[in-house]
């Protein structure tokens, strides 16, 4: 008798045991998975918490970069009420905004960088004033350059454009320290140099 409720006993803390276990599996799983989403759609740059239409996520010369709000990473304007340099606040906004904050041309105003439909097509302005160059053409960018982006799928065939405020690393895999805006929820990035369409440096 002391057997048998003994081997009952044991089929009990068994049976409690692996219903214990299979809980505990599913509760990680869903923490895993839940985990993952939120730093992939983080990483992506499309959900910035805590930062308002207009919000100032950083400066470079001076010039601050603003947040999209909650349209962070698209092709709409958190404020599209305002246009000085550009639809607020996207990345050619501030890239236009940067380089007539930062340039004059004569006497009288700033330099204006023209208008593009997307960012992409910066590399097909012709001006007298912007001189276009390319990864690995025997040009090293610099400081207040524009990257561009070329388009993709991965950006909606739009492009990007931000400034580069710093460049490290070696030829030819250099990494550029930019600041921008519609993209990063810092307004600061590191990218690639051969990962640009093309490089913008403006001259006199």
């Amino acid at each position: 008798m002391r057997y048998k409720r003994f081997l009952l006993q044991r089929a009990c803390y068994y049976t409690v045991f692996a219903l214990a276990a299979s809980l505990l599996a599913a509760c990680v799983s869903e923490g895993d998975d839940s985990t993952t989403e939120d730093l992939g759609v983080a990483a992506q740059g499309e959900i910035c918490t805590g930062t308002t239409c207009g919000a100032i996520l950083t400066y470079l010369d001076g010039v601050p970069a603003r947040s999209n709000g909650d349209n962070m990473g698209s092709g709409d304007d958190c404020d599209p009420g305002g246009y000085t340099y550009g639809r607020r606040w996207q990345c050619v906004e501030y890239a236009r905004r940067y380089l007539c904050k930062k340039h004059l041309v004569g006497t009288t105003g700033c330099y204006m960088l023209p208008t593009v439909t997307n960012a992409c097509d910066i590399c097909d302005i012709q001006d007298p004033h912007l001189t276009i160059r390319y990864p690995y053409d025997g040009y090293f960018p610099t400081h207040g350059d524009l990257y561009v982006e070329p388009c993709n799928d991965s950006n909606d065939h739009i492009g990007h454009v931000a400034v580069i405020d710093t460049v490290s690393g070696g030829h030819p895999n250099w990494t550029l320290g930019v600041v921008e805006q519609n993209k990063s929820c810092t307004g600061r990035a590191s990218y690639l140099f051969g990962s640009a369409r093309c490089i913008v440096h403006w001259h006199p």
